[in-house]
């Protein structure tokens, strides 16, 4: 187990694992409600955007947000050209942010949470290169 979340006011968390796996766990019964096997790395990452939905990063360099009832992948964000270390949400699920092995943290702006295979997106994405003190954030297209 690499990650751990809460999720649904504490009802429910969402682990991150090695074989490339996320599961969602009952606290109540401790049993495995599903699996999410989506990515093609270990999850090292994961974050609650509201009761339902979640994301996770993986050293597949992708995010991936998930309906935990479903257990569908709803996107795949890219942008990072190794693995995603870390994943945190921000601002009323509006923002993420994510941190990779790439020396790179991005900055992601939601707007919405489309259908997987939908290609249009509002979303905006800032990357922060080489991140230090007094570094500014560049759009990235």
């Amino acid at each position: 187990v690499l990650a751990l979340a809460c999720i649904d006011q504490g009802q429910v968390f969402v682990s991150g694992s090695a074989d490339g796996t996320a599961r969602l766990w009952s606290l109540s019964n401790k049993f495995c409600l599903r699996i999410f096997s989506e990515h093609s790395g270990p999850v090292r990452s994961i974050a609650a955007l509201d009761q339902v939905t979640f994301l996770t990063g993986s050293d597949d360099t992708t995010v991936k947000v998930w309906n935990a009832l479903s257990a569908t992948s709803l996107r795949t964000f890219e942008g990072h050209t190794d693995q995603v270390t870390s994943v945190t949400v921000c601002h009323d699920g509006k923002i993420f942010l994510t941190s990779s092995a790439d020396c790179t943290i991005k900055i992601w702006v939601l707007t919405s949470i489309q259908e997987e295979n939908d290609s249009d997106s509002d979303d905006d994405l800032f990357d922060l290169n080489d991140f230090t003190c007094g570094a500014s954030i560049k759009e990235v297209d």
